[in-house]
């Protein structure tokens, strides 16, 4: 249904005028605003995964290097490596 059209009856044909144009409106603001959260929530997606993978590379780092860590912060990386991994870390470098 067009909406430009119902603002155009004559007022016999439409009881309410104000509700039907505030509803129109209503319409018109949620279909401007489905892009723009779409837009958002692909940022937030989009910055998470960098986040995840930033640490992964920190993680990875510090297993590899040969720090002296104590064995509980090891364990704990290790698992916190293979859960970022299970998130969408990769194992590469961003070298090439």
């Amino acid at each position: 249904m067009d909406h430009t059209k119902l603002r155009h009856q004559p007022k016999p044909y439409i009881k309410n005028i104000n509700y039907t144009e505030r509803m129109l409106d209503a319409i018109e603001k949620r279909k401007r605003e489905i892009p723009l959260k779409i837009f958002r929530k692909k940022v937030i997606d989009h910055q998470n995964k960098m986040n995840y993978q930033n640490e992964y590379d920190r993680i990875r780092s510090h297993l590899s290097s040969n720090s002296i860590l104590q064995p509980n912060t090891r364990e704990y990386l290790i698992k916190r490596k293979a859960f970022l991994s299970s998130l969408g870390a990769v194992d590469e470098d961003k070298i090439k």
